[in-house]
């Protein structure tokens, strides 16, 4: 066949790296491997973690797929269930194992909530092991046009950049990414263009040298009015304490029986699983108040297994409530703490059961010392509303984070925040000052939400 001539080989290379930590499992349990965690992270012959060629394609060709179907699919390929049909199309889009280098594989502990009385299920509590954001890899996407497909992908040079613009400025890829976790970037991504109808190009693909015809990422400028963005910067109202299991030594030798924040690379950690937990109980909270049916957050907020039980769908559904998990290490400081475990009938204190703790604590109250970003993708105004009474809650001491919750831990006060939503910002400034028209806009999208409990109960 004449029409599957090569005409042209579109090269992207750079370095990947993990802007966040990365889980995606192995799937089987090695027999010479330790059995502490019940996921184990997906390694090669040689126990290097790698990122598969067949995630990054199916997360690039989704996003493409949003962007325009038709390319999509001449692009990366399609299957007909049918299977007397001959409308299949061979992918020309070869994305190949990222071998992460650098790495550090620490150990991520879970637990599912009891909605109704905050404590943890009997039988849910697991462990997991994830790449430590840091780690590098060697990226390589090669396209393979073929003489069937010129022409019959109108702008595809544009397409080209905005996939390049898209692996630079970031995706999300593995398991829980809705909860901080998988975002991948590649800053130093070059698309190399070889024409096989220029002699140049031919030599060039021959002796393995750089294309004359290249082409620089950069940040992707796209549409997100649909997704509803916040952006916080928060300061201790009061310490903070998120349990390591993977205890420090020098802490074990002190006997000090629970490490402070959890670490990523030095710098202090909130999870975004804990984050996206606190936050999902606290928007359950909200809706009990406002008397509306919690199976509201199935669509937003996503279910599995146990997510049944509010809408009585079966299966799952994929959140579209996204955090990040939370970093930082400036204007902060671990304090030792040393406690009397008490009679709870007496009141007097219990033999031997003197401990000691530490906790993260402010050196300067009020200024910012923590940033939390979270986003709802195809926002509805309800949810918007619903949003922004987490961030106030958030703001104003209302919802703890971590451990000790009981003893006052874990209270933060908001500093400054922007709202993105719909193509407008709305800047929140010290003590919750907003500019007035910006108020009035916040405020429809609070009433929203109010709205839409008024509707359901005409119903």
């Amino acid at each position: 066949m004449a029409d599957v001539k090569i005409l042209q080989k579109i090269v992207f290379s750079g370095t990947m790296q993990l802007d966040s930590p990365l889980s995606i499992g192995s799937g089987t349990e090695a027999k010479d491997r330790r059995n502490e965690a019940d996921v184990h992270v997906l390694k090669d012959k040689k126990e290097r973690p790698f990122i598969p060629g067949t995630s990054l394609a199916g997360v690039l060709r989704n996003w493409l797929a949003e962007q325009n179907r038709d390319a999509a699919v001449k692009l990366f390929g399609f299957i007909s269930k049918n299977e007397s049909s001959k409308t299949d199309v061979q992918s020309a889009v070869a994305v190949y194992d990222v071998v992460l280098e650098d790495t550090a594989i620490v150990l991520r502990d879970g637990v599912s909530i009891d909605t109704f009385t905050g404590t943890g299920l009997d039988g849910k509590k697991y462990d997991y092991e994830v790449v430590e954001r840091g780690a590098k890899g060697n990226f390589n996407m090669v396209i393979t046009l073929r003489e069937y497909q010129e022409n019959k992908i109108p702008g595809l040079d544009k397409l080209i950049e905005k996939l390049a613009d898209r692996l630079y400025s970031g995706i999300r890829t593995g398991a829980l990414t809705s909860k901080g976790f998988g975002r991948v970037s590649v800053p130093n991504l070059v698309v190399e263009y070889y024409d096989f109808r220029i002699p140049g190009d031919v030599k060039n693909w021959l002796l393995k040298k750089p294309a004359d015809k290249k082409y620089r990422a950069k940040t992707l400028l796209e549409d997100d009015r649909n997704t509803f963005t916040v952006d916080g910067e928060f300061s201790l109202a009061t310490s903070l304490m998120v349990r390591d299991q993977n205890a420090r030594y020098k802490d074990a030798v002190k006997k000090i029986n629970v490490t402070p924040v959890m670490k990523s690379r030095g710098d202090y950690l909130i999870p975004g699983t804990s984050l996206k937990g606190v936050l999902r109980h606290q928007a359950e909270k909200i809706l009990t108040v406002l008397n509306k049916p919690l199976s509201w957050l199935d669509d937003l907020m996503g279910f599995a297994n146990e997510g049944k039980r509010l809408s009585g769908q079966k299966g799952s559904k994929k959140s579209r409530f996204i955090v990040n998990e939370v970093y930082f290490k400036e204007g902060i400081k671990e304090k030792e703490q040393t406690r009397n475990r008490i009679d709870r009938f007496t009141g007097a204190t219990v033999d031997s059961a003197l401990f000691a703790n530490k906790a993260l604590w402010q050196n300067q109250p009020d200024s910012a010392a923590l940033k939390i970003h979270f986003e709802i993708a195809e926002c509805k105004e309800w949810e918007a509303g619903l949003a922004l009474f987490l961030l106030k809650d958030l703001w104003t001491g209302n919802i703890a984070i971590g451990g000790e919750k009981s003893i006052g831990r874990g209270y933060l006060k908001g500093v400054s925040a922007t709202v993105s939503y719909q193509g407008k910002k709305y800047v929140i400034g010290t003590n919750g000052k907003v500019a007035e028209t910006d108020k009035n806009n916040l405020e429809k999208l609070a009433a929203a939400l109010i709205c839409k409990e008024k509707e359901a109960a005409k119903q």
